[in-house]
């Protein structure tokens, strides 16, 4: 990947790091794959907002905001989206 030295990279889950090769690392692959980075931050300890479930158990549209916080945590939010 441009802009990132390779002897930095280690087989682990990015999400788990910090810093600016983990941040590049993180958006490249919420970009290439989304289903893969939900399924690294949730084990990371990444889950759905408080606000995000209410919205799903009142059956209303879903907010912005809610489907943003899916995207980002539901692996198969991500594939049910990517398959329409």
């Amino acid at each position: 990947m441009a802009g990132i030295d390779s002897s930095k990279i280690s087989p682990t889950n990015p999400f788990e790091k910090s810093g600016s090769t983990a941040g590049m690392l993180q958006a490249a692959i919420a970009e290439l794959d989304p289903a893969q980075a939900a399924r690294w931050r949730v084990a990371t300890g990444g889950s759905l907002s408080v606000a995000t479930m209410a919205e799903l158990q009142g059956g209303e549209e879903l907010s912005a905001a809610a489907q943003a916080d899916l995207w980002a945590h539901d692996p198969e939010f991500v594939a049910e989206f990517q398959q329409q």
